[in-house]
């Protein structure tokens, strides 16, 4: 027999060995969730039938997907071509458009489609295309660079801001977003080809289980220890992030992230260093708003006039419920539709 013809045996053979084990592996009641060591919202490795990994962004959402994963999440979700939550963006018209960049509380974590904050407004705001461009697990170093890729083709002439939660959390691994390195694309998107299949995710798996046995991963209610973006970069973010905009004829406007208040959610307690920790990137939001003489909306204050704005505020004092969402929208459109009236001037605002 020819070399070339074992050869051709040869892989014939093996062709079929994977797929008895990529059937078996299907077939058995497995999981292949395994914790990431260098991001404790892995986002990227452990849902890989909702997240593709990028170079640049870390992880983006798959386009055009339905998701009904119940260990993704207890609700169902969708994507456009686009790969952000929802319908297919409008065609740009006359309308004034507003982007609406942020992380998972603009995606609309735990709330149905209808009750996101961008719909919200949508109703409040009927001559305006408002697009939610939210990714759950975004910090505002990667919303930055998210910015310069979707702007261009989005063309919005209102940004709305919102980051803060995920850049306070900890550096997995002690690797802050801005020291991240990822694989050259080319390597990346070989992954993502591949990452539905049974026998690449166990692999996955191993290789995170070994990385973990070497360094753990930080819990996220750590406070001591490297941050994903401390707040000093957490400025700068914003401050690039403000200046791509006004070099575009884009107005930015800021928008503080609200928490679970103690008084409300945690029977009239007042100390809680994770609060603190978080007040101190909310306050950076309005130094920076301050400096750079731009709008900025503090939705903090609203959120502690009411104590029924999140779901389980003592396993999640980030995602606000529907109720929350429409508190959201119902700030932020009256200070909008000002904005639009007056064509978009850019006095300093510190609405609160």
């Amino acid at each position: 027999m020819s070399t070339s013809l074992k050869l051709f045996y040869s892989g014939i053979v093996a062709v079929v060995f994977l797929a008895i084990v990529e059937l078996t592996l299907r077939a058995l009641p497995l999981s292949f969730y395994q914790e990431n060591p260098f991001f404790p919202l892995n986002r990227d490795i452990n849902f890989t039938d909702v997240y593709s990994k990028d170079h640049d962004l870390f992880w983006t959402l798959k386009k055009s997907i339905t998701t009904n994963s119940e260990l993704f999440s207890d609700i169902q979700y969708r994507t456009n071509s686009q790969g952000f939550r929802g319908a297919e963006f409008p065609e740009k018209n006359a309308k004034t458009r507003i982007l609406a960049l942020g992380n998972s509380c603009t995606f609309g974590w735990g709330v149905v489609e209808d009750s996101i904050y961008t719909v919200d407004l949508q109703r409040m705001l009927p001559e305006t295309e408002i697009l939610g461009c939210g990714t759950p697990g975004y910090s505002s170093y990667q919303g930055k660079l998210m910015l310069t890729k979707i702007a261009p083709e989005l063309k919005p002439d209102i940004l709305l801001i919102m980051f803060g939660w995920n850049d306070h959390w900890p550096a997995g691994q002690g690797i802050a977003d801005k020291e991240q390195k990822f694989p050259p694309q080319a390597a990346l998107d070989i992954q993502n080809a591949l990452s539905s299949l049974a026998i690449y995710k166990a692999l996955r798996q191993f290789s995170l289980q070994l990385a973990s046995s070497k360094n753990s991963t930080a819990p996220l209610e750590q406070l001591s220890g490297k941050r994903r973006v401390s707040t000093v970069d957490f400025k700068d973010n914003l401050r690039e992030m403000i200046s791509y905009a006004r070099d575009n004829g884009i107005l930015p406007v800021l928008l503080s992230p609200p928490i679970a208040s103690m008084k409300n959610y945690f029977s009239g307690k007042s100390v809680s260093a994770f609060h603190d920790l978080h007040h101190a990137y909310q306050k950076a939001i309005f130094e920076v708003a301050n400096q750079e003489s731009v709008v900025a909306i503090d939705l903090q204050g609203p959120f502690d006039e009411r104590s029924d704005l999140f779901s389980d505020a003592a396993n999640d004092l980030a995602h606000f419920n529907a109720a929350g969402h429409l508190v959201v929208a119902k700030t932020l459109a009256p200070v909008l539709d000002s904005l639009l009236t007056a064509k978009f001037p850019e006095p300093f605002t510190n609405v609160k």
